[in-house]
């Protein structure tokens, strides 16, 4: 980002500071005897794999192999959370940003009450960006 900005002096310290924040994100989430990270649900795996120079290069094929047996586990619906993705009808989260209701910049508060009122008055929910959340 910096590069981005102009800011170049400063590029070397933020990346010197963004590895010590990625060994210690590693060191404090990530459970060596059952090779994943946090509770080892697949968002955690997902999420971490995208964060670049995260996951240690010697880590990396035993988190697959974890996240990969986690999914065939579970009945293999990868497919599922494809559709999820990108239906636009009801239930998906396509639906909340293209249904005749109310078009939406972030994640609905609740999936089954598309307008608001009584138990839906939020629409800013990031917490719920990530699909595993």
């Amino acid at each position: 980002m910096s590069q981005i900005i102009a800011f170049t002096n400063d590029t070397q310290s933020y990346t010197i500071f963004y590895q010590q924040l990625a060994e210690e994100f590693h060191r404090v989430f990530f459970i060596l005897s059952a090779e994943y990270y946090a509770d080892g649900m697949q968002a955690a795996q997902i999420l971490t794999l995208a964060l670049p120079n995260v996951v240690p290069l010697n880590v990396r094929d035993s988190l697959l192999r974890h996240l990969i047996q986690d999914i065939n586990n579970k009945g293999n619906h990868y497919n599922l959370a494809v559709e999820l993705v990108f239906l636009i009808t009801y239930p998906s989260y396509g639906y909340m940003f293209n249904n005749p209701y109310e078009n939406v910049t972030t994640m609905w508060e609740l999936w089954d009450v598309p307008m608001k009122g009584p138990g839906m008055d939020l629409r800013n929910h990031n917490m719920f960006t990530s699909i595993g959340a």
